[in-house]
């Protein structure tokens, strides 16, 4: 009766609440999330691209950043690029950056091949196994994203970087972001990567994960 109770039980309190409650908050919050960003970026120039491009990972990792999709599509529409989809390009290759610096730091075997795969796909657009199976594992390497991700966005957004076409940011969607040069969207994203990379295989791994 419990194996077969509490899953019924948990369900028929969970998916209304979820439904009339949780999901509502979450969906407004996003908005408000989005509409602030949207000023804030117009305002705070290379400040706001940094803070965007730091936290651009949070709001994936709890499901937020698909509320700035509607913003970065309007801005495409309005004025030809987005300039808030360069975080999320950042933000992609330092979470690819820093699960690379794991592999290069760690002796596991299972582990080093999480971790290459893991690289490859979040350069590829796909971040979330680098984050949830690797980068928070080990708690520094996230962080490190992060900083590396605000420095890089910083960094674009001196050179009026944007994105001309609404895709997942990777290395092979690159070509769709333009800036005063396109030489300064490859610097940006291997700053990003690179910076995350070093600063994980330096101190973003256990000591005890180092040996063999």
């Amino acid at each position: 009766m419990k194996i077969l109770l509490t899953s019924m039980i948990v369900l028929f309190i969970m998916v209304p609440l979820e439904l009339i409650v949780l999901g509502p908050i979450g969906s407004y919050l996003g908005t408000y999330i989005a509409q602030f960003m949207d000023w804030f970026y117009n305002v705070g120039g290379f400040v706001a691209a940094a803070l965007l491009g730091g936290t651009r990972s949070l709001l994936t990792m709890m499901g937020m950043h698909y509320a700035l999709g509607p913003l970065q599509i309007q801005q495409i529409a309005e004025t030809g690029i987005s300039t808030l989809l360069v975080s999320a390009l950042t933000a992609n290759f330092a979470q690819g950056g820093s699960a690379f610096g794991a592999f290069l730091a760690v002796k596991d075997k299972q582990m080093k091949s999480v971790a290459s795969s893991a690289a490859l796909s979040a350069i590829l657009g796909i971040t979330e196994p680098a984050m949830y199976g690797v980068n928070l594992k080990y708690r520094k390497p996230f962080a490190f994203a992060m900083v590396s991700s605000a420095i890089s966005a910083a960094f674009l957004s001196f050179f009026h970087a944007g994105a001309m076409a609404y895709a997942p940011p990777g290395l092979f969607t690159i070509i769709t972001y333009q800036a005063d040069s396109f030489v300064f969207i490859i610097l940006g994203a291997a700053m990003s990567f690179a910076i995350a990379a070093v600063l994980t295989f330096l101190f973003g791994v256990p000591k005890e994960s180092k040996q063999a």
